[in-house]
């Protein structure tokens, strides 16, 4: 979500523009983990951190995508989206 202090700067399009990449960015490191997943086993965990399971990266990975959703949907509904738009 875009920081409080800019966030009437630009107009409500550019400011979504902006707030979709973090929600690009989340996708990204969802497909990261989900190859990993796929590589090296969906219950096999890193080394460095015993008893998280690759599963659990991407569970977690697809929480963090849900809260930045819906951080951002609250911050158009805040600049002007339109209420009645369907989720």
């Amino acid at each position: 979500m875009v920081d409080n202090k800019y966030k009437h700067i630009g107009s409500p399009a550019i400011r979504m523009i902006e707030e979709c990449g973090e929600i690009i960015q989340e996708c990204g490191k969802i497909i990261q983990a989900i190859i990993k997943a796929e590589r090296f086993g969906w219950g096999h965990c890193h080394p460095s951190r015993p008893g998280k399971t690759n599963y659990d990266d991407v569970e977690s990975e697809i929480k963090d995508l849900l809260r930045i959703w819906e951080e951002n949907k609250k911050g158009f509904k805040e600049t002007g989206g339109d209420d009645n738009e369907s989720d």
